[in-house]
């Protein structure tokens, strides 16, 4: 079994690399998985040595699991409107706008058009738990 770096809410599983260690024998990486999703690892014992069934070389190889999305924090965005009054319609409240464990652009505030659209983006590590709508009619 050759040494695994855990999968993460961003990134699948991975081989170590630095982490392979062989006594009596050398290594290389035929493929280290991360475009095919498997990994292989050649083993050649040293003169003098053998593996189990008096083999020369063993083949180490294995799949790599996806990203885990379980491990990801949740994210989450509000656009808070203004209610509307007899004289102006309703608006999005830009001052109020917020991220939790994420950004936000404000694409369209909705002055000219009537829709508004924030694009709230989740940083590493985080997920928003539902869609948050890209744009809605104040």
């Amino acid at each position: 079994m050759a040494p695994l770096i855990d999968a993460t809410c961003e990134l699948g599983e991975s081989l170590d690399v630095e982490g392979i260690d062989a006594e009596n024998a050398t290594w290389v990486v035929v493929d280290d998985g991360s475009e095919s999703g498997t990994y292989e690892v050649l083993f050649t014992a040293d003169e003098g040595y053998r593996f189990a069934d008096d083999q020369t070389t063993l083949t180490v190889s294995g799949e790599l699991a996806d990203r885990d999305p379980l491990l990801c924090e949740e994210a989450s965005g509000s656009v808070p409107l203004i209610d509307p009054t007899c004289e102006l319609g309703a608006s999005v409240d830009l001052e109020k706008i917020s991220g939790v464990n994420a950004t936000f652009e404000v694409i369209d505030d909705g002055s000219e058009s009537g829709s508004y659209e924030v694009e709230f983006t989740a940083l590493e590590g985080f997920r928003f738990a539902h869609d948050l709508g890209r744009s809605r009619r104040p």
